[in-house]
């Protein structure tokens, strides 16, 4: 038998490996477009599947997903679907 805090602490984590892939696709596709956010979930759970199977285990599929979330910020804030705005102040 597993303890209670066991039990919790393994939903818990699964709660946050959701949370990061959701919030991975969403700024894959951009936050601002719900198809371009469903269509990133798309690309991002194909990406980690086969990065999970051939590169880096499946052991750290979740890593994938923070490398997507940096590499995204830093070439397309905005998104791949997103619209950049810029405003005057």
């Amino acid at each position: 038998m597993q303890s209670i805090e066991a039990k919790r602490a393994r939903r818990w984590r699964g709660r946050c490996c959701l949370a990061l892939s959701v919030s991975a696709a969403a700024l894959l596709g951009g936050i601002d477009n719900p198809w371009g956010a469903a269509l990133g979930g798309l690309i991002l759970g194909v990406i980690e599947n086969l990065a999970g199977a051939y590169v880096v285990g499946t052991q750290m599929k979740q890593s994938v997903a923070l490398m997507v979330i940096v590499l995204v910020l830093i070439a397309r804030p905005s998104g791949l679907f997103g619209k950049a705005r810029a405003s005057r102040v």
